[in-house]
C-alpha cells in the first residue's frame, strides 16, 4: 500500500506481476484496502513509471462477487486492471497444491492432529499445481499478445472429499 515502495519496485521494470494479496479469512475493509487500493496503487505506480504489462493474479472466487468480501474484492481488483491503460492480462487461479499451497498446509496439518478431517462441500474443484500457476505467470509476463482475463483449471474435477484424501 506504500506508494513510493511500489515506484521504487517498478522503476526500471518492462512488466509487473502482481501476486500480493489479502485472503478470504481477513477483515472486509483489509480485504477491500489490500485487493482493490493496493492494486490501483501498484497501477498507478505502473503507469507512472512507463510499464507497459501488468499481470494481475486473481482468483476463480472473483467470478461469484456476491459470495462474499474476498470474492467481491478480487472482482473489483479485476476492474481496475481492466479499466488501466496498460496491456493488463488478469489470471484467475483455482486451489493450488503443491509446495507452499495454503490449502494443503491445513488439510495436512488437520490430518497430522486429527483422525479426520473436515470436508467442505460445494462446486467441484479444479485444482493447480503451484509449478504449474508459475508457469502460467510467466507466459503471461512474456507473452504480449495475450491480454484479458483467463481462468486457470486443472485437467481433473475433484470434490473437496477426494482432494483432501489425495494430498493426505
Amino acid at each position: 500500500l506504500d506508494r513510493d515502495a511500489l515506484k521504487e519496485l517498478v522503476s526500471g521494470c518492462s512488466a509487473v506481476l502482481h501476486l500480493a494479496t489479502a485472503m478470504g479469512s481477513a477483515p472486509a475493509a483489509e480485504l477491500h484496502d489490500v485487493n482493490v487500493n493496493g492494486t490501483r496503487r501498484l497501477l498507478e505506480a505502473a503507469l507512472e513509471a512507463g510499464v507497459p504489462r501488468f499481470v494481475f493474479t486473481s482468483s476463480v472466487a472473483a467470478r461469484s462477487p456476491e459470495q462474499g468480501p474476498y470474492s467481491q474484492s478480487k472482482a473489483l481488483a479485476e476492474e481496475r486492471v481492466a479499466e488501466a491503460d496498460l496491456q493488463g492480462v488478469v489470471l484467475r487461479l483455482p486451489v493450488l497444491f503443491g509446495p507452499g499451497s495454503q490449502v494443503e498446509q491445513a488439510v495436512l496439518a488437520l490430518g497430522r492432529r486429527l483422525p479426520w478431517v473436515p470436508v467442505i462441500g460445494g462446486r467441484d474443484l479444479r485444482p493447480v499445481h503451484v509449478d504449474d500457476a508459475a508457469a502460467a505467470c510467466v507466459a503471461a509476463v512474456q507473452r504480449p499478445d495475450l491480454g484479458g482475463t483467463y481462468s486457470l483449471a486443472g485437467a481433473e474435477a475433484l470434490g473437496f472429499a477426494e482432494f483432501a484424501s489425495r494430498l493426505l
